[in-house]
C-alpha cells in the first residue's frame, strides 16, 4: 500500500478511535414490575433541590419500562413515581446502566443496582443500619470515607442542624474532588455564609428578590419592628400560622410593626400561589434555592417556620415567637 494511504488509513483509524472514546455517554433505566397494568405511566423526577421536577415520563409494556438520558453533571439525586406519588422510591441516578426491579406498593422496598455513586449509597446505609445514635454514625462515616460522595450529600443534609464547627472539621477532612462536588460546594458555602445569629446581636442585613422582582434588603425596613419570617409554600405549619400573623399585621403594621417573609421556596409559581390563597400583604422574598436560600443559611435555619423579632434599633430580641406570645410581645413593644 502507498505511503500515502497508509497515512489516510491511519488518520481515519485515529479519528474513529477518538470519536469512539469522545461520544457521549448517557444513563438507560431499565425496569421490571409487577402489579400495575400496561400503560400505566411512570415519572423520573430530579429531587436534589429538595421537590419533585419531573424530566421525563415513561409506560408499563409487559411489565417493564425504560427510560434514557444525560446528565450534564456526576450524579443526580432522582426518584421513579407514579403519578400520584403513592408509589415512589429515591436513587441516584449516574450516566451509567441502572436497573430497577420493583412491586405495586412497594416501591421503596425496590432493588437498584446503578453506578459507583449508587453503591457507595447503599454502603453506607449499611454502615448506619442498627445505631440508635444514627447522627454520631453518620458523621463517623464521613471520617471512614473522606473519598465518598456520599459523605459530602451527608454533611449537606445536616449542615444548619449539626452547626458549623462540626460542619468545618468534617468537611476540613474531605478528599478534594469530594469537597468540589455539587454537595460539597453546597457545605462550602453554608460554612462561608453562616453566621451564627445570637440574640442580642445585630441582624445581618441580606437582599433578595420580592414577589413582583424588585430586589429588596431587610435594612429597607431598619427603624421598625421587624418579625423576620422563613417559611415555605410547602410547610403545612407554615400555612396553618398564616392567618394568625395575617391578624397580626392588620394589627400593628401602621404602629411601625413589619414582617419580612423569606420563602424557602424553588418553584415561584408554588410561592406566588401560597402568597395569594393566605392574603399575605407584606414583603415576601426568595431566592427560589428551596431550604437552601442564602438568607436562611446565614441564619442558620433548621426547620420552617423559623422566626426572629428584631427591635427598631435592629438588635434581634427573640426567636421563633408565636400566638399569643408573639402577639403580646409586639403589643407591649409597640405601646
Amino acid at each position: 500500500m502507498p505511503s500515502f494511504l497508509k497515512l489516510i488509513s491511519f488518520s481515519l483509524l485515529l479519528y474513529c478511535n477518538l470519536s469512539f472514546l469522545e461520544a457521549p455517554k448517557g444513563y438507560s433505566i431499565e425496569g421490571t414490575i409487577t402489579g400495575y397494568p400496561d400503560n400505566t405511566v411512570l415519572f423520573l423526577a430530579d429531587i436534589s433541590k429538595g421537590s419533585y421536577d419531573d424530566i421525563d415520563s415513561t409506560i408499563i409494556k409487559k411489565g417493564r419500562f425504560y427510560f434514557k438520558g444525560k446528565l450534564n453533571s456526576s450524579a443526580q439525586q432522582s426518584s421513579l413515581h407514579t403519578r400520584d406519588y403513592s408509589d415512589r422510591v429515591s436513587f441516584w441516578l449516574e450516566n451509567e446502566k441502572i436497573s430497577i426491579v420493583a412491586a405495586k406498593g412497594k416501591f421503596r422496598e425496590a432493588a437498584i443496582k446503578g453506578g459507583n455513586i449508587q453503591k457507595q449509597y447503599d454502603e453506607y446505609i449499611a454502615f448506619c443500619k442498627g445505631y440508635e445514635d444514627n447522627q454520631e454514625r453518620e458523621k463517623e462515616y464521613i471520617r471512614t470515607y473522606p473519598k465518598s460522595f456520599i459523605s459530602a450529600y451527608i454533611l449537606n443534609v445536616y449542615s444548619s442542624s449539626w452547626g458549623k464547627q462540626t460542619i468545618t472539621d468534617l468537611y476540613s477532612g474531605l478528599d478534594a474532588d469530594v469537597q468540589n462536588n455539587y454537595y460539597g460546594k453546597q457545605v462550602k458555602e453554608f460554612i462561608e455564609l453562616n453566621r451564627n445569629i445570637k440574640i442580642g446581636e445585630p441582624f445581618v442585613d441580606f437582599s433578595q428578590m420580592d414577589a413582583s422582582g424588585k430586589m429588596v434588603s431587610l435594612s429597607d425596613f431598619k427603624g421598625k419592628l421587624i418579625l423576620l419570617d422563613f417559611w415555605g409554600s410547602w410547610c403545612g405549619p407554615c400555612r396553618e400560622s398564616n392567618p394568625e400573623l395575617v391578624k397580626l399585621y392588620a394589627k400593628y403594621k401602621e404602629k411601625g410593626f413589619e414582617i419580612f417573609g423569606v420563602a424557602a421556596d424553588t418553584r415561584k409559581d408554588w410561592w406566588l400561589k401560597a402568597i395569594k390563597e393566605d392574603g399575605l400583604t407584606w414583603i415576601n422574598v426568595s431566592d427560589l434555592r428551596g431550604d437552601k436560600n442564602r438568607a436562611a443559611l446565614m441564619y442558620g435555619v433548621t426547620g420552617y417556620p423559623t422566626n426572629y423579632l428584631i427591635d427598631r434599633n435592629g438588635i434581634i430580641i427573640s426567636k421563633n415567637l408565636s400566638g399569643k406570645e408573639l402577639k403580646d410581645k409586639v403589643d407591649e413593644l409597640l405601646k
